[in-house]
């Protein structure tokens, strides 16, 4: 049974622009696990327009709302709810932003004079009886505005809320209350979710966001900037590691992602964050030019997570041959392309006979029945046995080792000839423990594979050395 407790009453006060800048804007941050937009503010140019106008016209309408670390450290029971707050203490961070972080974000910006944070043009009136006027491009700037202007805008009050005793459960329950009526999507709803699952996402969303959102090559095609900062290559990521938990067969929905969120799957997506990381070193190479760029389609990079996990998981798992990505993804691309272009290409998905559809259309959708036809289909035209082979175990086994001590005399085939203590042969690591290397240039990072023929037993302290260099 879940416990509820009504929390200390926090602090309202009403503070100028100007004390609001000195005494929190900038030693208060988001925590991403439960902020919306954790790259930059998710407001329109015109949005961002309106809110700085109403500054300087002290209408601005809403609660600044945050939690004070160093209070709250002093008055949470947990040890748990301690270490999160010291860690945000260590880091310098006063205030923890519950409620404004675009409203911070924009004001800082047109602070720092950033292009296109500017107040509306028109004809301003204060109360101190100063009338002036504001020109696009010329006095719209915090740096131009009129000296009065600047004043109104330091002047303007406003309404900050303090929360001194809050965990951090409550910290996450807090904002998603805070924004219940507000216009959040789904993927901002489930990262404020307080779940190893959640975390796993975010953390390969924020590794990943500059590979999978590359605007030189791919702004159009797979997310744009605007979805990306409400968290789309986070839903993206969490449909993928839905397919790895569920199958194909299962819907990727809300509720099912929610589901997901919330369910306890830590080993899952603990594999899933391995296989996922795997997939992005294969197919983007740790570069920002990968060929994979050319694909045009988003459900197509789903597709090809597909088939990288179907293929890592056979009884005998493939793995892409090295030096094949380019030529791999030209073979790839083809394929797909030209069943996107063949209108007479239909076939039935799902369980009704009825339900057709060419290529096109089962690549807008990732329902169950769209993935599961798309990835048969492509199993079947892919020539998965010219760029894929048979995964290679980075050293030889033990009964391989043994075999090469045994011919060697028992002795070292490095080159040092030493002799092989034998109690230490199976033992803990020590210095005098053999251990299997690599011919130079022969590792299993040089050629992709290992063989017998390319091992070396080298005392530990020996292989070492070599692998440092």
């Amino acid at each position: 049974m879940k416990n509820h407790r009504q929390i200390e009453k926090p602090t309202k006060s009403f503070m100028s622009m100007a004390d609001f800048i000195q005494d929190i804007l900038y030693c208060q941050k988001i925590d991403p696990s439960f902020q919306a937009n954790l790259f930059t503010t998710r407001w329109t140019v015109s949005q961002i327009k309106k809110y700085l106008t109403n500054v300087v016209k002290d209408q601005v309408v809403g609660t600044f709302e945050f939690a004070d670390v160093e209070a709250s450290l002093q008055n949470v029971q947990s040890a748990k709810d301690k270490e999160y707050y010291q860690e945000w203490l260590d880091k310098g961070v006063k205030y923890i932003n519950i409620d404004s972080n675009n409203r911070c974000i924009n004001t800082k910006k047109f602070l720092e004079g950033v292009k296109g944070y500017v107040v509306s043009e028109g004809r301003y009136e204060t109360r101190t009886g100063a009338n002036v006027v504001v020109n696009k491009n010329l006095s719209d700037t915090f740096e131009t505005l009129p000296q009065e202007l600047k004043e109104a805008f330091e002047d303007c009050e406003l309404t900050v809320i303090i929360y001194k005793d809050l965990t951090r459960q409550e910290l996450s329950e807090k904002f998603r209350a805070t924004n219940e009526g507000s216009p959040l999507n789904e993927p901002e709803k489930r990262n404020s979710i307080l779940s190893e699952v959640a975390n796993i996402i975010r953390t390969l969303e924020e590794k990943y966001v500059n590979v999978l959102w590359n605007p030189t090559y791919n702004s159009s095609k797979w997310f744009s900037e605007s979805k990306v900062n409400r968290r789309d290559i986070a839903d993206f990521i969490a449909g993928l590691l839905h397919i790895q938990a569920n199958g194909l067969s299962e819907n990727i929905n809300s509720e099912g992602l929610e589901k997901m969120y919330e369910s306890d799957i830590e080993s899952i997506a603990r594999k899933f964050k391995t296989t996922f990381t795997n997939f992005m070193e294969t197919f983007f190479n740790g570069t920002k030019e990968s060929p994979t760029y050319c694909i045009s389609n988003k459900n197509s990079i789903l597709d090809l997570f597909v088939l990288f996990r179907t293929l890592e998981t056979k009884r005998t798992p493939l793995v892409l041959k090295k030096d094949a990505l380019e030529e791999f993804i030209k073979h790839y691309k083809k394929v797909v392309t030209l069943l996107i272009d063949d209108e007479d290409f239909t076939v039935c998905r799902g369980i009704s006979k009825n339900s057709k559809a060419n290529f096109i259309t089962m690549l807008g959708g990732r329902q169950n029945y769209n993935n599961m036809t798309r990835h048969d289909i492509l199993m079947d035209k892919l020539d998965i046995d010219k760029y894929f082979e048979p995964k290679s175990p980075r050293v030889i086994t033990d009964k391989q080792r043994d075999r090469i001590i045994v011919d060697n005399n028992f002795k070292t085939n490095d080159g040092t000839n030493q002799d092989i203590n034998l109690a230490h042969i199976n033992g803990e690591s020590r210095d005098t423990k053999p251990e299997k290397g690599h011919a130079l240039g022969k590792s299993f990072k040089d050629t992709g594979k290992t063989s017998v023929e390319d091992t070396i037993i080298q005392l530990r302290t020996d292989n070492r050395k070599q692998g440092s260099k």
